[in-house]
């Protein structure tokens, strides 16, 4: 503040004690937390160094709102000035809009008025605060009636005075700016890190896969075998059971070296309506332990898909296994499904009478890794392996429709031939 001008010669020590004030506020970066502190210790040292009678700071008002804000003052009750004010005075607005330093010993305003006891302002300094050419807000002194006018040398120090809080008001935009970058940054790496765990998964994955594909054949074939040379019904359902859910996971074992670049996958006539009957045939068991109705509406006119049958019923038994999972401890629990044909699309709905989706995390479920489930009792890759299968190998989609406390509804939605998937 070298080479500000000494304004008068009276009580020398209290302005130098109010430069150094401001000089200790200037260094000070603006917080949010403190806005409105740190502009009221500003405006007392204003007033004591320009020996004003009162003071007022205005910041640009927040985001979504328009105009100026009182955010400090001295020699205005607070308890009267309703903070911020109805609409601020006219000569502040002149300053924040034409960004030059105004200066009235013809000055009045009602508002004023009322907040400081019914004593008026007859003068008027103000100086706009700007970061970058652009107003952010206005500094604005005031006089009483008797006081000495406002000249020129004191509009040359208000005008140092808002430089120098500008300076402080700007160090806050640098600081958030820099906040949000940092976080930005931060959120990158995350991601950056979730991207090499899915890396290091499938590296595993793969692996995996290959280690079960003879004992997955073995069992198939032992269970092909049994069911052909046993006549007990019920026992040859089993083996029945064994080997379709077997060959289930010999088809996820495909699947997963499908992902890696290896294996082969058996494109074919898919009837849907085959493909869903044998996944409530599998579930059958879980929806009889956990006293789950399960209600299906197979729409007629459905045609044949072209795809991988087991690939599908994979994908549809993930979706009917979270509906399980959501009924989990409930009573009266319900499973729906509907499978109908629009256009050139074959749709399928599953829907659950449980606990719903909160609107929140919608658009977070079929992310990797995600899930609500407690700690190790989920993954997190169900839903998101359903999704990726259908847009990537079908050209489909699913997506969750769900109330925050009541059921939610999964549709799926596949176009009937590869030519319709370009």
């Amino acid at each position: 503040m070298d080479g500000l001008p000494d304004h008068g010669e009276e009580a020398p020590e209290k302005k130098h004690d109010a430069l150094s004030r401001l000089l200790s506020i200037g260094a000070e970066p603006l917080t949010d937390l403190r806005e409105e502190e740190t502009c009221d210790r500003a405006a007392g040292a204003i007033c004591d160094l320009l020996e004003a009678d009162g003071c007022m700071i205005f910041l640009a008002a927040s985001e979504g709102r328009t105009g100026l804000a009182l955010r400090g003052a001295s020699g205005i009750s607070k308890d009267q000035a309703d903070r911020p004010f109805s609409h601020v005075d006219w000569a502040s607005e002149h300053v924040f809009h034409r960004q030059i330093p105004v200066f009235t010993n013809d000055y009045w305003n009602q508002t004023l008025d009322n907040a400081s006891n019914g004593t008026s302002f007859d003068k008027y300094l103000g100086a706009p605060l700007l970061v970058g050419g652009v107003s952010v807000g206005v500094v604005a002194a005031l006089g009483k009636p008797g006081n000495k006018p406002w000249g020129e040398s004191d509009a040359r120090l208000l005008a140092r005075i808002a430089d120098m809080f500008s300076i402080s008001i700007e160090n806050r935009m640098l600081s958030k700016a820099l906040k949000e970058k940092t976080d930005s940054l931060r959120k990158l790496r995350e991601d950056l890190l979730q991207s090499q765990k899915l890396v290091t998964l499938g590296e595993l994955l793969v692996g995996a896969t290959h280690l079960l594909r003879d004992p997955l054949g073995i069992i198939i074939g032992y269970a092909r075998l049994a069911s052909a040379k046993n006549r007990n019904k019920a026992l040859r359902t089993y083996l029945d059971n064994i080997q379709g859910t077997s060959e289930m996971l010999s088809s996820s074992v495909e699947n997963f070296l499908s992902f890696a670049g290896k294996g082969k996958q058996g494109i074919q006539k898919v009837k849907m309506a085959e493909v869903i009957d044998g996944v409530l045939r599998l579930m059958a068991n879980q929806f009889r332990i956990a006293n789950i109705k399960v209600e299906k509406e197979l729409h007629n006119g459905i045609p044949d898909l072209e795809g991988d049958s087991r690939e599908l019923q994979q994908v549809f038994l993930m979706v009917v296994m979270n509906a399980v999972e959501a009924l989990e401890g409930r009573t009266g629990g319900e499973v729906r499904i509907e499978l109908k044909y629009e256009g050139s699309f074959v749709i399928a709905a599953v829907s659950d009478n449980g606990p719903g989706i909160k609107p929140e995390i919608l658009d977070k479920i079929f992310e990797p890794f995600f899930t609500t489930k407690p700690a190790g009792k989920g993954t997190g890759l169900g839903l998101s392996l359903c999704s990726d299968i259908l847009r990537d190998r079908y050209h489909g989609s699913i997506t969750a429709v769900g109330g925050r406390t009541e059921g939610a509804s999964f549709v799926i939605k596949i176009p009937v031939t590869l030519s319709g998937r370009s």
